[in-house]
């Protein structure tokens, strides 16, 4: 009697276990909030050269797109991404996403975030204006005596330097680019960029070094180049851009307001920093660009602008007809080396000339040339001259080197000179016939063939032209496919999400196996995730409903996605809640994400 009132309440608690089982498998269903909108910030009050957190909070709702900021006066924004809470209090389903966004200041001042609108669920929803103050970190922190009104611009900027506003064609224009920093941590600072619409530039050199402007410590970067106009009329300078990382710190960085954690040594051991990228833009510079004058213009002047300096040498000077003599000159100074161009001697009677070596460095110009006198008339190489136009005497210098005398002797008797280009010398008496009275002996008779054999005739020879046709064009595929594994991001997370969702389904189906509940929805989340993040381009981070059903269409591919949503608050469930699930559960959910998977290889593309 004993053993079947046991046997009863056995039964009656095995039945209301159960009950309370199913009762656990609806709670998603339940929602117990609201959807409301919120927006809060980390701190109320930041010094420039630091950073605000700005937290948009949608709650009830998970399944949004990211809330677009809109302008806000005295600040720059910058989106940083998503995240979803989900949870279960006594039985009721809480849902909730927040979009976190930094604001750097960029002046000081009094500001207000202006209220967030945006509509879920057809229904518009508004957050509160927020106002925040903007103090300079130079001066007392977060003092509240009122001070001079300061903005980004005055903590960094860059500065274009130009000596003069009128100058010639082709000359040399010193331009300086300096970077100006106060009290702020500047990184990663790239060479300064100008387009070169106008002019040519030489390559920047910088320096580093440090002044006091108006009482105050000043770092300066220094950026020294030389431009050469190259054309006539006015001309504009900049705007120069140069890309910095600015070393910013949170506003209140450690989190803990209003706690026994917010005081000066938690807050210095805390506070961290983070590095935003900025690009700085200095003003624009005008110049005058006048030609060049054409009174006293010498014949042959090829446009060099400066103040230079011209030698020349040749040697050997005494030579046998035929025989090289090397020509050497150099040309030094100030001025783009660019428009310099050497005198030449012409290919004629007395000489044949060959094509020069020109070679140029830093603040010089070489040339070398080969000379070969045609006949011992020859007494002397000409004179060689170069001009240019001096900016500093403002007319045209001409500067000669030579003539430079030769001895040039005959060949000795019974010789003929020979120089590369001249014509053949006649040559008396009968060609010598070489080969013609010779017959070689030869000691083997070689390999002996088949008359008309030739190596194309073989079908050999064309099967080894297939095989490699066919191994070239394999190799030209595997580093086709390489190339675009490689820069097509798309294309390569697509190509290798099936693998990495196989090794995921792999995992997730020996805890499957095993039982072990809490491991078996985690790997089966974090594969769901994971291929959907490849499949469809997107941040692991930012895989949501909202995000799937805008990549798929909701009406198109309407089944996928319940069964996604499905697999989500199940995996929710057992992840923020201890609800009961049953294997039969866990294996119907395998399958429902091998049933995904195999759905969006064959269907979407």
């Amino acid at each position: 009697m004993r053993q079947a009132v046991d046997s009863m309440k056995m039964k009656k608690n095995i039945f209301l276990m159960g009950v309370w089982c199913l009762f656990l498998a609806f709670l998603p269903l339940s929602h117990a909030e609201d959807i409301s909108l919120t927006a809060e910030v980390n701190s109320n009050k930041v010094s420039l050269g630091s950073y605000l957190q700005l937290t948009v909070t949608v709650n009830g709702s998970a399944s949004i797109p990211e809330i677009q900021l809109p302008a806000i006066d005295g600040f720059d924004t910058e989106y940083n991404g998503p995240s979803t809470r989900v949870s279960i209090v006594n039985g009721q389903y809480f849902s909730s996403k927040s979009f976190t966004y930094s604001l750097l200041p960029q002046k000081t001042g009094k500001f207000t975030i202006p209220p967030l609108v945006t509509q879920i669920n057809g229904q518009s929803y508004e957050t509160q204006p927020i106002e925040v103050e903007v103090v300079d970190s130079s001066q007392e922190a977060y003092s509240s005596m009122p001070g001079e009104a300061v903005s980004l611009k005055d903590k960094i900027s860059i500065v274009l330097r130009i000596p003069k506003t009128e100058v010639y064609l082709n000359e040399g224009l010193p331009v300086k680019i300096l970077l100006l920093v106060r009290d702020i941590a500047v990184r990663d600072i790239h060479y300064p960029q100008i387009e070169q619409a106008g002019f040519t530039m030489e390559d920047f050199k910088d320096r580093q070094y440090q002044q006091i402007v108006q009482g105050q410590r000043v770092d300066i970067v220094e950026f020294d180049t030389i431009i050469y106009p190259n054309r006539v009329g006015e001309l504009t300078i900049g705007p120069v851009k140069l890309d910095c990382g600015l070393l910013v710190q949170t506003a209140n960085a450690s989190g803990f307001n209003g706690s026994l954690f917010n005081d000066d040594f938690f807050d210095a051991f805390f506070n961290r920093h983070e590095k935003r990228p900025i690009t700085l833009q200095s003003e624009t510079s005008t110049i005058q660009v006048m030609d060049l004058p054409a009174d006293g213009k010498p014949q042959g002047f090829s446009g060099a602008v400066g103040n230079f300096e011209f030698e020349a040498t040749a040697s050997p000077t005494e030579v046998i007809v035929g025989d090289p003599v090397t020509l050497k000159m150099e040309i030094n100074g100030e001025g783009s080396l660019r428009t310099v161009e050497f005198p030449e001697i012409k290919d004629g009677e007395k000489f044949k000339v060959y094509k020069p070596i020109v070679k140029e460095e830093e603040g010089k110009k070489t040339f070398e040339q080969v000379v070969i006198p045609k006949s011992a008339d020859v007494k002397e190489i000409p004179a060689l001259s170069f001009s240019y136009f001096d900016v500093n005497l403002n007319k045209y210098r001409t500067l000669t080197q030579g003539p430079f005398p030769i001895t040039v002797k005959p060949p000795e008797e019974g010789e003929q000179p020979t120089v590369v280009g001249m014509s053949e010398p006649e040559v008396t008496g009968q060609p010598e016939q070489l080969g013609e009275d010779i017959v070689f002996i030869k000691t083997h008779p070689g390999q002996w063939r088949k008359k008309g054999n030739r190596l194309y005739t073989s079908v050999i020879f064309y099967l080894f032209v297939i095989l490699a046709v066919v191994v070239w064009g394999v190799l030209y595929w595997v580093y086709r496919r390489t190339i675009r594994l490689a820069t097509d991001a798309v294309y390569a997370k697509k190509l290798h999400a099936p693998r990495y969702a196989k090794k995921g389904l792999a995992e997730a189906g020996h805890y499957l196996q095993s039982g072990n509940k809490d491991a078996f929805f985690d790997r089966l989340f974090k594969t769901l995730q994971q291929y959907l993040a490849n499949k469809l381009h997107l941040p692991s981070g930012a895989v949501s409903m909202g995000a799937i059903e805008e990549r798929l269409g909701e009406d198109k591919n309407k089944d996928v996605i319940g069964k996604i949503r499905e697999i989500i608050q199940i995996c929710d469930l057992v992840r923020y809640a201890s609800g009961t699930i049953t294997p039969a559960q866990m294996k119907e959910s395998y399958q429902k994400l091998e049933q995904i998977i195999d759905y969006m290889e064959r269907e979407v593309k």
